[in-house]
């Protein structure tokens, strides 16, 4: 079972790989030369990087592509820590990006110095995940829509590896099923709508959602989350007016709340697989499809 933490390790490692490419076998770096006529004197450093090319472009682009995505998520998870914290992230990001794409000059005096900086500098990144509070351990599953209609049976549900799963479900999920009920066109779908939506309230009497209710004692449980995402704190390509970029920002928040856990989305929508993977999320398919 891999955690949120865990996978962002994994995205760590990659970048460190296309990091190492880029510095050891296409950068160069040399002293600036001096002017008889004036000195400069530069914040950044007294040595300058040497054209990349194009080769060594096309590698620049795919790890800086690597980063953006890692970067945005580990924003969005931190987000809410201590000035203190975001600031000694903004600090780390300004200096990882020089080294991606060098277009300052720099006190490294070698790429291989460089590359040992910026590996030390991405690993103080993906330390202040850290400081997030988070439960342990738990498999926690986002069913979207046509996971519930696919599946509609939570007491069923199980996935090889998870011994235990908590179903999360999040307002946008359950707000389409109650659209569902009423407007769809198709009556197989209203009525499969409302039977889920049966079920779900079958589940809920049993106790707290928001703590978690069991569905199968040991086995299974099911937890309700109350609040729409904060969609200006989550990942910057969302749209507020798209329900699938709505649902992925309440995954994120489960994923903030849960760094040490595994979440995964449910799903067999290829358009939304295509977003979570964008997204760095875990999918899963409906258990039975």
């Amino acid at each position: 079972m891999t955690t949120v933490v865990q996978q962002l390790a994994a995205d760590v490692a990659r970048i460190k790989r296309g990091l190492s490419e880029l510095l050891t076998r296409h950068s160069r770096i040399s002293p600036r030369e001096e002017s008889e006529y004036f000195i400069v004197i530069s914040a950044h450093g007294n040595n300058e990087w040497h054209e990349l090319s194009v080769e060594g472009r096309r590698v620049q682009a795919a790890v800086k592509a690597d980063y953006d995505h890692y970067s945005a998520l580990v924003l969005v998870l931190i987000r809410r820590l201590t000035t203190d914290t975001l600031q000694q992230y903004e600090a780390a990001e300004s200096t990882l990006r020089a080294f991606i794409e060098q277009s300052h000059s720099t006190w490294c005096d070698t790429p291989a110095q460089a590359l040992a900086k910026a590996v030390e500098t991405l690993d103080s990144i993906q330390s202040l995940l850290e400081r997030l509070h988070s439960a342990e351990g738990e498999a926690i599953v986002v069913p979207d829509t046509n996971a519930l209609l696919a599946a509609p049976y939570l007491d069923r549900w199980q996935f090889a590896g998870l011994d235990h799963i908590t179903v999360v479900l999040v307002p946008t999920i359950l707000a389409e099923l109650d659209e569902l009920k009423i407007s769809h066109r198709n009556p197989d779908v209203r009525d499969k709508a409302k039977a889920v939506i049966g079920r779900i309230k079958e589940f809920l009497r049993r106790g707290d959602s928001h703590s978690g209710v069991p569905i199968m004692t040991g086995k299974i449980t099911l937890r309700t989350v109350a609040t729409e995402p904060r969609m200006a704190d989550s990942l910057p390509w969302f749209d507020a007016m798209n329900n699938d970029d709505r649902f992925l920002a309440s995954v994120i928040e489960q994923m903030r709340l849960n760094v040490r856990s595994n979440v995964q989305i449910v799903t067999e929508d290829i358009n939304l697989l295509n977003k979570a993977t964008t997204a760095r999320i875990s999918v899963l398919e409906p258990p039975g499809t």
